[in-house]
């Protein structure tokens, strides 16, 4: 696969991926496109929407993506994810599929950080499924910037 990346303007930046996959005797790949606004100098708040296709096998759909992170607080960060999905053939799963995400993350202090996601989606396997995850991760060493 292959990414390209320009630094359009100063706050927006698009990104363009491209892949070729193989699944035993199937070829097929994916591409993206996605443009991101950042809502301030340093891009912690940013805004974007991205289209995707993918064909592999019986995996065939295109689908559009908004996103959106914000910091609360210089402890806490909000993010949502919102994607339709429009599979070349639905079978019996209705004619677009849903998919949200909704994290928040806070960390305490410079080296922790908590997070916890939710998602919740439709798609080829199940008419609806949610899912949690939480984690914590701590780093040992900051680079000096």
């Amino acid at each position: 696969g292959s990414t390209v990346r320009w630094r359009a303007f100063p706050r927006l930046e698009l990104l363009g991926t491209a892949s070729v996959q193989t699944q035993g005797d199937l070829l097929g790949g994916q591409g993206t496109g996605r443009a991101t606004l950042a809502l301030d100098d340093g891009w912690a708040g940013t805004v974007g929407l991205e289209v995707r296709r993918v064909e592999l096998g019986t995996a065939r759909w295109s689908g559009a993506r908004a996103l959106l992170g914000l910091p609360l607080s210089e402890k806490f960060r909000v993010a949502t994810e919102i994607e339709i999905v429009r599979p070349d053939e639905p079978r019996d799963r209705g004619a677009y599929w849903p998919w949200v995400l909704g994290a928040v993350g806070y960390r305490p202090r410079p080296e922790w950080d908590v997070a916890l996601g939710v998602e919740a989606s439709s798609g080829p396997s199940y008419r609806a499924e949610t899912h949690a995850i939480a984690r914590l991760s701590y780093v040992f060493e900051r680079a000096a910037r």
